[in-house]
């Protein structure tokens, strides 16, 4: 569980500070909302704009007694990442990333270094999933090469989309499994459904997912 990995996540942590990769950030996120609303502004990441604005109010903010995030400080580069499924993927820092939370004002562990700490206590060599996490696997990427670490191996998947393109997700009230268990829909149509849908399988029909293992490729 993340909340008894406290002591991992701070020597992560103080291994970023020696090596000058953080800052103390006073903006909130009503803060950062009115920078991105702001007329011609085009950046959605933590650029120029935001670090000087931090900059301006972060004494006064320190004499009120508020406490600041943690983030990492981007180099502006190019990353590179060889995906298994896409092929070469690249990530301009400044465009793509921006400056991250390492360790939220509450003092809560941001999810980027706490999946990264996870992931090599854990010895992770090949991480698979949705290809929405693209950005967050260049952040990812920074902080394996700031720790001293080989990061893994990604394969990112596309996602399941619903009849007008958009993703599918809960919060928008799609179709979930749990729904059509509900309604009596055997696993293994649905198993055939994605297979068929992945251009696994000429017609659809009931499968199970040890039926696909032989014909499988990525």
């Amino acid at each position: 569980l993340q909340s008894q990995r406290h002591e991992f996540y701070q020597k992560a942590l103080e291994t970023l500070q020696t090596k000058g990769y953080l800052f103390e950030c006073y903006l909130s996120r009503k803060d950062l909302e009115e920078i991105a609303s702001a007329p011609h502004e085009q950046l959605s990441v933590y650029g120029s704009k935001e670090r000087t604005l931090n900059e301006q109010i972060k004494e006064q903010k320190r004499l009120e007694g508020k406490t600041p995030s943690l983030r990492f400080r981007v180099p502006h580069k190019t990353l590179e990442l060889n995906d298994l499924l896409r092929g070469k993927e690249f990530f301009s820092t400044r465009h793509d990333v921006g400056d991250f939370v390492i360790k939220r004002a509450d003092g809560e562990w941001a999810y980027q270094l706490a999946v990264v700490v996870d992931d090599i206590a854990m010895n992770i060599t090949e991480v698979v999933r949705g290809d929405d996490l693209l950005n967050s696997t260049a952040a990812q990427l920074l902080l394996y090469e700031a720790l001293g670490k080989v990061p893994p191996t990604f394969m990112h998947v596309p996602l399941l989309a619903d009849e007008t393109g958009q993703r599918m997700s809960k919060r928008k009230g799609s179709l979930t499994l749990t729904a059509l268990k509900e309604r009596g829909v055997k696993p293994q149509r649905v198993v055939g459904l994605l297979a068929f849908s992945l251009g696994m399988l000429d017609e659809l029909r009931e499968v199970t997912p040890p039926d696909l293992i032989r014909g499988y490729t990525l």
